[in-house]
């Protein structure tokens, strides 16, 4: 299905997957006593990492659960969606 001015399921799944294999890219090229090192009150590169993964975790669990089960928990949006473009 695709969305008027907007991607379909298909394409949003190939582009995020191109971005998280770029990602992946240029974190394996960071020596390690960079992405570990952790400045003053700052997260290092890996904790950053760890985090992003919990959040998408999250999300992905959040977007498996059936829409009803999401309006009854946390109600009805006050706006209409975005396109992934807007985005």
């Amino acid at each position: 299905m695709i969305k008027s001015g907007g991607m379909d399921k298909d394409e949003i799944i190939r582009a995020s997957k191109n971005i998280f294999n770029q990602f992946t890219d240029t974190c394996l090229q960071i020596p390690d006593e960079i992405f570990f090192l952790q400045p003053t009150e700052k997260w290092s590169i890996a904790q950053n990492v760890d985090h992003l993964i919990r959040a998408v975790k999250i999300t992905r669990l959040a977007y498996s659960l059936p829409k009803f089960f999401i309006r009854v928990s946390f109600g009805k949006p006050n706006r209409s969606s975005k396109t992934y473009e807007e985005w």
